[in-house]
């Protein structure tokens, strides 16, 4: 004897349902992952590229060398953490914007405005905290700056040593200039960026 369609029906939805339930929550670890991953790039790179800029300060006879892994390399360091923490914060949005999807899903079909509704709910307007991300991206690219500080000032030292004075800040006010620069435009570049990644997932 067949199942009565009410029966059929009920037990489609709770099929239907619990596979909703089921993606929800997939795409909810990966949320989760994707925040731990990010915590966990922000902590380590902070603390690697403290260290590395302790270092440079300590030297007890600064060289050329020296003054230009100051300038270039743990400032491109400090990019590439930007860079790797950016990637798990757009993994995040991502898997939020889904989250969202998932919840309209269930919620649709088991006609019910607010089953499910947290993801739903962070993604409204004015709930997107913006500081805690400008902080952690200033922490990292300041460690960078300091680097840099640091390298201009032992390559200064240097080139007073071996040019006149007026060739020697010459160059040194160029590098400066230059670095500056780069900065900027990595800056503007990553706010670029981050702005595409959080209104693009709303």
């Amino acid at each position: 004897m067949s199942r009565e369609p009410s029966a059929v029906s009920a037990a489609r939805l709770e099929a239907t349902a619990a596979a909703m339930i089921s993606e929800w929550n997939s795409i909810r670890a990966e949320s989760i992952g994707a925040i731990a991953n990010r915590m966990a790039i922000a902590n380590f790179s902070f603390g690697a590229l403290a260290l590395m800029v302790a270092g440079l300060i300590n030297k007890d006879h600064p060289s050329l060398v020296v003054g230009w892994v100051g300038i270039l390399f743990i400032p491109t360091i400090a990019k590439c953490c930007v860079l790797m923490w950016l990637g798990e914060y757009q993994r995040s949005q991502r898997a939020g914007r889904g989250l969202v999807k998932a919840e309209v899903k269930i919620n649709s079909e088991l006609r019910q405005s607010a089953a499910v509704t947290w993801e739903s709910e962070l993604h409204s307007p004015n709930t997107h905290m913006g500081y805690p991300y400008v902080a952690t991206i200033g922490a990292l690219l300041a460690t960078g700056w300091a680097a840099w500080i640091v390298g201009v000032q032992y390559n200064s030292h240097w080139l007073r040593g071996v040019l006149p004075w007026w060739q020697g800040d010459g160059l040194v006010w160029s590098i400066v200039a230059a670095l500056v620069s780069i900065e900027a435009i990595f800056i503007v570049s990553i706010k670029k960026k981050w702005n595409t990644i959080r209104l693009g997932y709303r």
